[in-house]
């Protein structure tokens, strides 16, 4: 135990409770003080099916739980954790609640008395807060303010699936045998990609997997699916995992226009439709908008409030559907799935000008459900493609709970840009995906690739490049 002037008072905000339920015993045996404020912002948060709306109710459960410790009151304080950390609820006067200006303000204002109250007892008080404007005002006021660094992943150590080597002996026997042993520091984890090199600065290059400790192979599979052919060496990477039935959890990291989506969609279309390894695709995007500005409820059915969410998507199904090899493909298929049936199939039925164009898409569409993130607790999903977009605006908690959706036979793969994230609870370092690939790596079950090079076109390259 500490001694008693190296405890602190850590005042937690409403963001940092959303963020992470579980803050509530992160602090070991320091005490935990949560304004009367907080309390009601997480009332206000309660009702929904989002993950804050989950978390909110969660939290409120251990506060009400909390509140009825034998013999002690939260304004007392109560113990939280078996290190020895005490919970408190702290609340302002009417006067002094009156004057304040809006609910961080009233935030404010506690962690301010109770660093004037403890003034004497030497022990400090640490504001904890995601929220940037409180972040700042706490500053300004001299206190001591810091952010939720829980489970944060350093942008200096992101894993990218892979790595470069110079190593003649070894460029030799992967290109012979396709196979080789070595001896790489640090270690290459499992299912981590290899660039070997003959020579430094060379060009030729030989791409290789880690299979087992000690052991990596060449690629075993195909770069090209539907007529999308991989651009460069990190797509090749993601398309050796994304048609990997032994690797049920990929993850597809990067900028804007990289290919992520086009080529999870590509791959997963292809393993459904003509492998038949699977028997549907499920698609989910979080409703997060862009920089938060969000245009209210929309009319009608699920299916047509999720289509604003879903455009991203029907542009790359329409990329795949236009891709003149990938229209041959659709038709053979169709030939080999129905045994012509489907032929001659809507003549002399007086079909709308433009539908024929749109066919390929459809038959696209015929084996894709599109869903909302918010239904999918509770669910066991079997023999089926599991497609995360924008994944990096995912808590920790949401893509914790879609993974353990998977049952036999279900492949889940999540796409996203760490960087551009538009969950005002999330940033590029506490974000879900993150969360995922860091703690996932080195696992036979799961495979990362990070992409780096914009393929959408000149002008997005230059942008993702300058801005």
């Amino acid at each position: 135990m500490p001694r008693d002037n190296e405890v602190k008072f850590y005042v937690l905000d409403t963001s940092v409770l959303l963020y992470d339920p579980k803050a509530l015993r992160a602090f070991e045996d320091n005490i935990i003080v949560i304004p009367e404020p907080v309390a009601q912002e997480l009332d206000d948060h309660k009702k929904g099916i989002e993950e804050i709306n989950y978390n909110a109710r969660k939290v409120i459960r251990d506060l009400v739980k909390a509140a009825k410790a034998k013999g002690r009151s939260l304004k007392e304080g109560v113990p939280i954790n078996d290190l020895g950390g005490i919970l408190m609820v702290e609340a302002l006067s009417a006067k002094e609640s009156a004057s304040a200006i809006n609910n961080d303000d009233r935030i404010l204002k506690i962690a301010l008395k109770i660093a004037e109250r403890e003034k004497k007892s030497g022990k400090k008080v640490v504001l904890v807060t995601r929220d940037a404007h409180l972040h700042l005002m706490g500053r300004i006021e001299e206190l001591e303010v810091e952010d939720y660094e829980n489970d944060k992943v350093a942008v200096d150590r992101f894993y990218t699936g892979y790595r470069e080597v110079v190593s003649p002996e070894v460029f030799e026997k992967l290109s012979s045998e396709g196979s080789a042993s070595v001896s790489f520091s640090p270690e290459l984890l499992l299912n981590e990609m290899v660039i070997v090199k003959k020579e430094d600065g060379g060009e030729g290059f030989v791409l290789g997997r880690c299979v087992e400790k000690g052991k990596i192979v060449c690629f075993q599979r195909r770069d090209s699916v539907l007529g999308i052919q991989c651009k460069n060496i990190e797509q090749k990477m993601a398309m050796e995992l994304l048609l990997d039935d032994k690797v049920p959890l990929v993850t597809l990291t990067g900028p804007a226009g990289t290919g992520k989506t086009l080529l999870t969609l590509a791959c997963s279309l292809y393993k459904v439709r003509r492998e038949k390894m699977y028997g549907k695709i499920l698609i989910y995007r979080p409703i997060v908008p862009v920089g938060g500005k969000d245009i209210g409820a929309l009319p009608g059915e699920l299916s047509d409030k999720l289509a604003p969410w879903m455009e991203a998507i029907i542009d790359n199904l329409e990329t795949l559907a236009n891709n003149g090899k990938a229209k041959s493909r659709v038709e053979e298929e169709d030939k080999y799935v129905n045994n012509g049936k489907d032929k001659g199939k809507g003549k002399g039925k007086g079909k709308n000008e433009g539908d024929e164009e749109r066919d390929p898409c459809d038959k696209f569409l015929r084996c894709i459900q599109m869903n909302h993130l918010g239904y999918i607790r509770g669910r066991s999903i079997p023999d089926s493609i599991i497609i995360i977009d924008e994944a990096q605006n995912l808590s920790k908690e949401e893509v914790k709970t879609i993974i353990t959706r998977a049952a036999e036979g279900t492949k889940i793969i999540l796409t996203g840009d760490p960087s551009q994230v538009d969950n005002p609870y999330l940033d590029k370092t506490s974000n879900g995906l993150v969360y995922l690939v860091d703690k996932m790596k080195g696992s036979n079950l799961v495979g990362q690739v990070h992409l780096v090079k914009t393929v959408r076109s000149r002008l997005a390259e230059l942008a993702a490049e300058k801005l």
